[in-house]
């Protein structure tokens, strides 16, 4: 090296030293500050310490649980808040979307009374079924429709059902909306294993592809300082099975790449007289979200919920505060059978 390459190194060198950012916390500089968004989850921006920071987000499930109404009732959560949300739905339309959330706000109006304005999605997209609709069940529809319309004015639905839509192609899109609106948004992949092969690379084996997609999304939260919540499947060995870190279907780097990793399950599941199928078969379900994974948080927590499958509805219960909570501790996690020894 030249003594002018020197120079750079040395001057580089001294700008990247920990005490820099020493200082920075010393001094409550600005820049120290993670910005964070609350999902509209209560116990659940608790545990995360106020909402989802920048970073990689994931959550698993089996199927038909409910993991993707899951987030799509946070997503619209926050986007009554002002917060800009991007979904890119691989598998549903955007239609199918916003007919089970104008379901979960019929529920959510309606549920306590005994009017009979429940609607499911499948209803609301059935013309025979719309077409009986009395004048008062209309009115329900198109009040809870607006309230709909109103509150996900900012969010965008990307239906990829279409083409094979790749990481680096989510992350161009984020940069041309970043762009477009100027606003930094939440990114929803709904979901990871569905995502193609990068371009050229189709000989990568399903493990690989998650990883070269997890790589992509990673480098795109850590420069636009933006949450990525990932939904994943699980391996069919954890279908009965308390969920836990071995549970995600081609885990590649989830484990390491993500920054929280939550887990989503029935209640009760592991035990010796669970029976599945009586658990589907409930209304609502008694479900819990686990915290499997968070970078700079507890972990061992697990969030009880109801969850109403006809109407796409999430309630969290308001014993989770009260119960017993794990102290985060790795002993009390491995106790509570979530953290993995």
């Amino acid at each position: 090296m030249t003594n002018d390459d020197l120079t750079v190194f040395r001057e580089r060198n001294t700008r990247k030293r920990l005490s820099n950012a020493a200082a920075l916390i010393g001094k409550a500089d600005d820049a120290v500050f993670e910005a964070c968004r609350p999902t509209g989850y209560a116990e659940l921006d608790r545990c995360l310490g106020g909402g989802l920071t920048a970073g990689l987000h994931c959550l698993g499930a089996v199927p038909s649980l409910g993991k993707s109404t899951y987030v799509m009732q946070m997503a619209e959560q926050m986007a009554a808040r002002g917060t800009h949300v991007i979904v890119f739905s691989l598998e549903m339309q955007s239609v199918d979307l916003a007919a089970k959330a104008v379901s979960r706000q019929l529920y959510m109006d309606w549920h306590e009374t005994s009017a009979g304005l429940l609607r499911t999605s499948s209803e609301l997209r059935n013309r025979t079924a719309f077409m009986k609709l009395t004048d008062r069940e209309w009115m329900a529809v198109a009040e809870a429709a607006g309230k709909v319309e109103k509150r996900s004015c900012t969010i965008t639905v990307e239906e990829c059902g279409a083409k094979a839509w790749t990481a680096a192609d989510i992350a161009q899109y984020v940069e041309n909306y970043i762009a477009a609106f100027g606003v930094v948004p939440v990114v929803i992949v709904d979901y990871l294993q569905i995502l193609a092969a990068p371009e050229g690379k189709g000989s990568l084996t399903d493990k690989q592809a998650v990883d070269e997609s997890l790589r992509v999304l990673k480098s795109l939260s850590d420069s636009r300082k933006l949450p990525v919540v990932l939904i994943s499947s699980l391996n069919r060995e954890s279908y009965d099975q308390p969920v836990s870190l071995r549970s995600y279907k081609d885990t590649g780097s989830i484990e390491y790449s993500c920054d929280t990793v939550l887990g989503m399950q029935y209640r009760g599941v592991g035990a010796r007289d669970f029976d599945v199928f009586q658990a589907q078969g409930q209304n609502p379900r008694e479900l819990e979200v686990c915290v499997l994974k968070q970078r700079y948080g507890a972990v061992g927590i697990r969030i009880p919920y109801r969850f109403y499958p006809a109407y796409s509805c999430f309630e969290e219960l308001p014993s989770a505060r009260s119960g017993k909570q794990p102290k985060g501790s790795k002993r009390q996690a491995q106790d509570d059978g979530i953290l993995e020894v």
